[in-house]
């Protein structure tokens, strides 16, 4: 399993979805290891109701910018 040989050698996984992050790939992945060290980090979109929501503040606000999610990825390992 990808997954089970992922874990042998990896701290961390980033998972990004193309949506909302409830029920997506991330928290699947996020289940299945939850016994392991290996630690999933999830991104996307809240479940909610945008209505004319500013497009940067939102991926802001998810975290779904590249530096963010660097920083957080930094913050996890320790750098």
């Amino acid at each position: 399993n990808l997954l089970d040989n992922l874990v042998k050698d990896h701290d961390v996984i980033v998972t990004i979805e193309d949506g909302i992050i409830e029920g997506g790939w991330g928290q699947n992945i996020a289940s299945y290891l939850g016994t392991s060290s290996t630690r999933v980090l999830n991104y996307g979109v809240k479940k909610a109701f945008y209505d004319r929501v500013n497009i940067a503040g939102l991926m802001r606000e998810s975290h779904l910018e590249p530096e963010l999610i660097a920083a957080d990825v930094k913050q996890v390992l320790g750098l």
